[in-house]
């Protein structure tokens, strides 16, 4: 593999470009070995790349860079950067300058008048108590400094060569604590570096071959088995055939398949059952799940002080409602057993049933938590239980220190989690194993036409499929209504109401309207009736749903657009345009974050969780820093330059990205430029998120071309067979 990366000593005396946002930067630099570069007419020569921090002008780095040849001529571009340890006197004066004030630093030469002074300070022999100015706090900033310095410095010596980006050097240091160590792991076999978040083999395979790693080097080999069954997971598959992970590992590296099979059971990370291979921390997620569940399936926790059919009989005459016979057979499952599953589609009466539950666990005095898995569906259930609704997440202490995660647990009597759908098996495992009352009830809802999870595992489906408690709801209610609730139910049936050559305005109901219009009229058509819903209702009410980010009718642009007429530019509102999409950030935005982020520190400096999914709005923008302070409802939390990709405008959202929540208007964009991508289950989850008024902007042919299509809900998982085999079948 040729590199022509090489080491060089620079001093920027020129920013050129930052962005704080990306650390993505450009200057102009002088160097003591002009023999390594070509100085340009002005006498020195441009670097650029992804830096780690904003370079200081006129001070010495080491850089490893690769010649680049591009339209404005030769350039470098950074592998990585660091400050170098100085060993002279002199060069170590000027370091500490950097890092204390000039004062600061004449106070240090008067109590050591010579020798190494950083080696004073790496040795901790500092005289720092006898030195004006220099506090505990002060020293301990100074020997960071060092320390860090010396680590990137050794790190960045014997990973040279492999040109690895500097931020993944920085996150390997944090990760194995010293660079000592990393350097020792390294040694022993390159791949170690995959259990670090982000670094997968296809990192790791260049920088090992750098080191001299063989291509049949069993470590090798191993480190390709599980990153090929890792990609399977990403496609929500809980294992893979041998057969079929030998064949693409074959295809990843060129090594026969006979040295392949032959590391299948070396790899640590796997789990091997028969003809099937799974990463260990899937098969013990669905192995916690399967044992959590029959173990509740297969006993009650005593009879319950309450005559069900009474209460629901005279529930049904208080509101006015009349139970089916299946709505009914759900309470007297709920109380004979201590797991089930409740499973219905839109307009099945879900939502009615576990309001009524929650009237009946309150008055039996029993504790109870509810619970989803994002944000915005704790939202919806939050909503129409009038009751307080946590996410998964925070229910059971995901992010927090590893030793407060393992203390908190859900100690509560009935435990009733929404969304079953979005449930992946890590989660739900994690979820279980914190349900500790021993007479805990735990009832999982969810609609069997939406779509999976992203992540690996198929709860519902395989519950569904299982021997296992559980009431389905097949009766739909109020579809002889029209509207929304009708279109939903065609639409999951694959029923067309739609011919292809429609055209124009369609009413369904009184609640929902179908725009056929052509792809030229799509902008138009939308603009017109997002208008027309602001009549009617706030922005915050209004969903406008997208199956794409990218593309004019993609959420991008559409956000773009509402952002003008919702929260236009004005001088009295500050703003900051960021990355490559130059998405503008403005106050009184309606933003949703997209990244779990955990201890994460709000306004007050009180640490924090936000989850995928929460939103809020813009209350303050410091464009100097590119920071954002979001009113989260909870909490307001800053978010600083580098976590402001986690962030995004929140009128318009993915079909994907609506599961779980819902809004009293919903204005859809189905166009032909989408038709690859649209499924029957992505439009119904996108119908079933209206609750008041729904339209549809589309050509008739590209949705009935999208109801020919499923959600291929086969996935590859143990779950199911866990639940029906004995014990022994799945032995670890």
């Amino acid at each position: 593999m040729e590199n022509n990366s090489f080491e060089i000593l620079v001093k920027p005396v020129r920013q050129v470009f930052y962005d704080t946002a990306t650390g993505y930067g450009v200057y102009a630099c002088d160097t003591k070995e002009k023999n390594k570069v070509e100085l340009n007419n002005y006498g020195n020569f441009t670097i650029n790349g992804n830096l780690p921090f904003r370079l200081n002008l006129y001070k010495e780095y080491k850089a490893n860079v690769k010649r680049e040849k591009g339209k404005y001529g030769i350039s470098y571009k950074v592998n990585s950067i660091f400050e170098p340890i100085p060993e002279t006197r002199e060069g170590q004066i000027e370091y500490l300058r950097y890092i204390l004030t000039d004062k600061q630093v004449e106070e240090i030469l008067k109590v050591h008048p010579s020798g190494n002074i950083l080696k004073l300070i790496e040795e901790d022999k500092l005289d720092y108590k006898n030195i004006y100015g220099i506090g505990v706090f002060i020293y301990g900033k100074i020997k960071d400094r060092v320390r860090e310095s010396k680590e990137y410095q050794a790190a960045f010596a014997f990973l040279g060569k492999a040109s690895l980006p500097q931020n993944l050097v920085i996150k390997l240091i944090k990760h194995f604590k010293t660079s000592a160590q990393l350097i020792s792991e390294m040694k022993k076999n390159p791949y170690c570096i995959t259990q670090v978040n982000g670094i997968g083999f296809k990192t790791a395979d260049p920088v090992a071959q750098s080191l001299g790693v063989k291509a049949n080097d069993p470590y090798r080999i191993q480190a390709a088995i599980e990153y090929v069954v890792d990609q399977e997971s990403n496609k929500g598959h809980v294992y893979c055939t041998i057969d079929k992970a030998i064949d693409e590992v074959h295809a990843l590296i060129n090594v026969n398949h006979t040295s392949i099979s032959e590391q299948i059971h070396n790899t640590q990370g796997l789990y091997v059952h028969n003809d099937r291979l799974a990463l260990k921390s899937l098969y013990k997620a669905e192995k916690t799940i399967s044992d959590k569940i029959k173990q509740l399936s297969s006993c009650g926790s005593g009879v319950l002080e309450l005559d069900v059919e009474r209460f629901l009989d005279e529930e049904a005459e208080q509101s006015g409602i009349q139970l089916s016979e299946e709505q009914r057979s759900f309470f007297i499952n709920m109380f004979k057993y201590n797991f089930q599953l409740l499973v219905g589609n839109a307009g099945a009466g879900k939502s009615m049933l576990v309001s009524i539950l929650i009237k009946i666990i309150e008055t039996l005095g029993k504790t109870y938590s509810m619970m989803s898995p994002t944000a915005k569906a704790a939202k919806v259930l939050a909503q129409y239980t009038d009751r307080p609704v946590t996410t998964i997440h925070k229910a059971i202490g995901v992010g927090l220190s590893p030793d407060m995660e393992e203390a908190q647990q859900v100690n509560s009597e009935f435990v009733i989690v929404e969304e079953t759908s979005m449930l992946d098996s890590v989660l739900c495992a994690k979820l279980l194993s914190k349900c500790v009352n021993p007479n805990v009830r735990i009832l999982f809802i969810g609609d069997n036409a939406q779509i999976p999870s992203v992540g690996a595992g198929n709860i519902l489906h395989d519950l569904i499929n299982s021997d296992i408690p559980k009431t389905i709801l097949t009766q739909v209610f109020r579809q002889k209504e029209g509207g929304i609730l009708d279109i939903a139910t065609r639409t999951r049936k694959q029923e067309r109401f739609l011919d292809n050559s429609d055209k124009g305005i369609i009413e369904f109901g009184n609640n929902c309207t179908i725009a056929c219009v052509p792809q030229e009229k799509m902008e138009d058509g939308f603009i017109y009736y997002y208008k027309k819903l602001l009549e009617e209702y706030d922005p915050e009410e209004i969903m406008a749903l997208s199956p794409t980010k990218k593309n004019g009718f993609g959420t991008v642009e559409i956000n773009k657009y509402i952002q003008s007429v919702v929260n236009p530019e004005s001088i009295e509102k500050k703003e900051i345009t960021h990355g490559q999409d130059e998405v503008t950030f403005r106050v009184q935005d309606y933003t949703m974050n997209t990244t779990n982020t955990y201890n994460i520190e709000d306004v007050q400096g009180d640490l924090t969780t936000i989850v995928n999914g929460d939103t809020g709005k813009i209350i303050d923008v410091n464009p100097d820093k590119k920071e954002i302070i979001v009113d989260f409802g909870s909490s307001e939390i800053p978010l600083e330059a580098h976590q402001l990709k986690q962030l995004m405008h929140s009128w318009c959202i993915t079909l994907h990205k609506s599961q779980g929540s819902g809004s009293p208007a919903v204005i859809m964009l189905i166009d032909k430029s989408h038709k690859f991508s649209l499924n029957t289950n992505l439009l119904y989850t996108g119908i079933t998120r209206a609750k008041e008024k729904l339209i549809i902007i589309t050509q008739a042919e590209t949705y009935n071309y999208a109801l020919k299509k499923m959600t291929n809900l086969q996935r590859n998982t143990f779950l199911r067979d866990m639940l029906e085999e004995q014990e022994q079948g799945f032995s670890f």
